[in-house]
């Protein structure tokens, strides 16, 4: 019969037993023939090539029939139990006494019961700890009411007759140089730029009010664009409210590339 006994190290015959299964170090295979013969080995669960195994590799590695062990969870239990290997409790300290034990048959093999106290000769499979003391459950605080920040939309602007006004969704604190956000609702800033017979004839940058709004910053961006008459808006990508009221007011909606500047994008614009 075959057995596979965890260790807490590698000393052959005086290699203490771990007490926990799946997190010993060594682990030892003990062949035991019928005539009493004992063949002895040690593993590392660092193989050879710098690789790592787990315990329960070893068992299938090895073909072993049974474990021996100090302590053990039920769920390993189950899994060992359902392939058909056999699970035995041992009172012996190292691989020594061990033998000494399978040679006289004083093996225990696991029942629940040993999971629960100890009795008749057999030891306590879990140790019981002592209650953890938990504080008593205290319920938070009401939170408290914020309301939201009244806002204030500037005057109505309007632009020059056949002038162009785009705004530019901007990454940092805007101008022709800056990069265009990818995002359009929570951009930090707008670059707003009036184009007339292809020139620049204006450029100004109008920080988000809304950018920590909890919602709806897409409509509210959208509805503050039509307010200083935005003929474009310029932005990596729109979300879908605001896509939806831009297009509802005339406005028409171009998308960039991302890293491009603030000059770049209105090259695009014909």
């Amino acid at each position: 019969m075959r057995f596979l006994v965890p260790l807490e190290d590698n000393n052959e015959l005086n290699s203490p037993i771990s007490l926990h299964f799946g997190r010993a170090p060594y682990y030892a295979i003990v062949t035991v023939t019928v005539d009493g013969q004992v063949d002895l080995e040690v593993k590392s669960l660092m193989l050879e090539h710098g690789d790592q195994c787990g315990a329960y590799d070893l068992v299938d590695m090895y073909d072993v029939d049974a474990v021996v062990v100090r302590g053990i969870g039920p769920r390993a239990v189950s899994a060992f139990q359902s392939k058909g290997i056999k699970v035995f409790i041992t009172k012996a300290d190292n691989l020594n006494e061990l033998i000494d034990e399978i040679r006289s048959n004083k093996l225990m093999r696991y029942s629940p019961e040993l999971s629960e106290c100890e009795h008749e000769g057999q030891i306590s499979m879990r140790r019981r700890r002592p209650p953890y003391p938990y504080p008593p459950f205290v319920p938070p605080p009401p939170y408290p009411y914020s309301p939201q920040p009244q806002i204030t939309l500037p005057k109505r602007t309007t632009r020059e007759p056949g002038a162009i006004r785009v705004a530019i969704a901007c990454q940092g604190r805007g101008g022709l140089d800056d990069f265009v956000s990818m995002r359009f609702g929570r951009a930090p800033t707008f670059t707003i730029v009036d184009i007339e017979d292809s020139e620049i004839k204006n450029v100004r940058v109008e920080p988000n009010r809304f950018i920590y709004q909890p919602h709806g910053v897409g409509v509210a961006v959208a509805q503050f664009m039509t307010n200083i008459g935005v003929n474009i808006a310029v932005a990596g990508r729109f979300g879908p409210n605001a896509m939806q009221v831009l297009q509802s007011l005339g406005i028409k909606l171009i998308t960039v590339p991302p890293n491009i500047t603030v000059k770049e994008a209105l090259r695009q614009i014909s």
